[in-house]
């Protein structure tokens, strides 16, 4: 039999410190914001939407780049 290494990201230290890093650092929404940030303009949900989808259209980028790799890893090992 092989020896299997861990393939849970979530197993790993590192990945797992920096989850809670960027987790808390995105939940303190008033706390971190500047004196002229303004939840009650017209464009604020607009300008809040364009930068948290820029936001999850780089990480659905990174992970499609990364299935690709793994998927054609898997293949090529075949």
């Amino acid at each position: 039999m092989k020896n299997q290494a861990v393939s849970n990201p979530f197993q790993r230290p590192l990945f797992a410190s920096l989850m809670v890093l960027v987790t808390t650092l995105m939940m303190g929404n008033q706390v971190l914001a500047h004196p002229g940030h303004d939840h009650h303009a017209n464009e604020s949900m607009l300008m809040h939407v364009l930068f948290y989808g820029s936001i999850v259209a780089a990480i659905a980028t990174c992970a499609w780049f990364a299935y690709g790799y793994v998927k054609n890893k898997v293949i090529n090992k075949l």
